[in-house]
């Protein structure tokens, strides 16, 4: 099992994951990216510690049905959803699955989203 917490970027826009990875990358996230909710799928695992960052309209399964399969599966990630597209039926039905829904946002920002995710997943043992 990898100890490391590991941000898993699942866009199928190749210019949003190249400029999530290397953002998260310089502010010292180990970081894995996926072009599809399905790829993704392949190499998750049960132990796997840390976060994922999805795209909510991705081509194929999108990143609520992303969201609801990691919970079938029991992958015990924090979720963040990013949207272009401001949606709150979408945002509403994210954040009851757990999920942070947001906007694309400043480096900043995004930053330290995922530091709070894994600080509180930490607190509870998850991540």
């Amino acid at each position: 099992m990898n100890r490391h917490p590991t941000v898993y970027v699942v866009d199928d826009d190749s210019a949003v994951r190249d400029a999530l990875s290397m953002l998260l990358e310089q502010h010292g996230f180990q970081v894995a990216v996926f072009d599809s909710a399905e790829a993704f799928l392949e190499i998750a695992q049960t132990d796997s510690r840390g976060c994922a960052i999805v795209d909510l309209h991705m081509g194929g399964m999108d990143g609520l049905e992303l969201q609801a399969e990691m919970a079938r599966r029991g992958l015990a990630l924090a979720v963040i959803v990013l949207t272009g597209h401001g949606d709150i039926p979408a945002s509403v039905k994210a954040i009851s699955g757990r999920a942070i829904a947001s906007r694309r946002t400043t480096s900043r920002i995004a930053s330290a989203s995922v530091r709070s995710v894994l600080r509180n997943f930490n607190r509870a043992g998850v991540a």
